[in-house]
């Protein structure tokens, strides 16, 4: 499956921008990542994602030296996991979840926005396309926008 949307006109791309990627196939995959990331640290299968499994944080009362940094600085138990390095599976889930339905409203609001440009672009004839400049090589559909006097040039 393409990460890229494309839009041709007379058989020439003429725009194209990434879609939105799921960021876990699965529960199981996040898991994997999560382990993955804190395997040294802890043992437990859900590692706490405040402390990163080690059971301790920095003291926020303590600021970091501006020329050491942490190195000296005070740690305490985490308040999440109480020290033990470990949380509840549900909290994982949470976060999982989190993620996935941010994606479905990224993924959402991409769909409608393709759906418009593809009805701007059926109006326009190729030479048109071709005038505006549109992106085609690769760039998101947010660089189009945010600068637009970059691909549409008006001149009087």
């Amino acid at each position: 499956m393409s990460t890229y949307h494309q839009f041709y006109k007379d058989k020439k791309l003429i725009l194209q921008f990434k879609k939105p990627e799921r960021p876990y196939k699965n529960f199981d995959q996040y898991m994997q990542k999560v382990r993955t990331d804190y395997w040294n640290k802890t043992k437990s299968d859900y590692p706490c994602l405040n402390c990163l499994g080690e059971g301790f944080v920095y003291d926020p009362n303590d600021p970091p030296c501006p020329v050491e940094g942490n190195k000296l600085r005070n740690v305490i138990h985490c308040p999440t996991c109480k020290g033990t390095g470990s949380t509840l599976k549900a909290v994982h889930e949470y976060v999982y979840k989190n993620a996935i339905s941010e994606w479905e409203k990224r993924a959402k609001e991409f769909n409608t926005k393709c759906a418009i440009m593809k009805n701007a672009l059926a109006k326009l004839t190729l030479e048109e396309c071709l005038t505006l400049r549109l992106p085609s090589d690769g760039e998101s559909y947010q660089s189009c926008v945010k600068q637009p006097s970059k691909y549409i040039k008006v001149h009087l």
